[in-house]
């Protein structure tokens, strides 16, 4: 990741994007990614967008959702970052492959 990241100037933020992705590493390799990412934010912007599956992915920062949800619902969860230290807000849960979302929060 700061390999690919190094290519991108600094002082733009740097967008980093997956959907069902790191469902498939292991929790260490998902808290290795949140802490890559953090360390990115401490020399340039950096925010974090990702659609996960909770119970898929321990290793992420997913906030819960604000009431129930439906069971085996995807977050989708917005994190920044305040000098290394991830901010992360749920956005919507939707379904797996986009048929349909709540929205819980605005975007800031």
């Amino acid at each position: 990741l700061p390999e690919a990241a190094s290519g991108a100037p600094t002082e733009e933020p740097l967008c980093v994007l997956h959907s069902w992705t790191a469902a498939y590493l292991t929790p260490d390799r998902q808290r290795a990614l949140a802490t890559a990412l953090g360390a990115l934010a401490r020399d340039r912007p950096v925010v974090w967008l990702f659609a996960e599956e909770p119970s898929e992915v321990p290793g992420l920062p997913i906030p819960p959702a604000p009431t129930e949800g439906r069971r085996g619902a995807t977050a989708l969860v917005l994190t920044t970052f305040d000098g290394g230290t991830p901010r992360s807000r749920r956005l919507a849960d939707m379904h797996p492959h986009g048929r349909w979302l709540r929205w819980w929060a605005a975007v800031p």
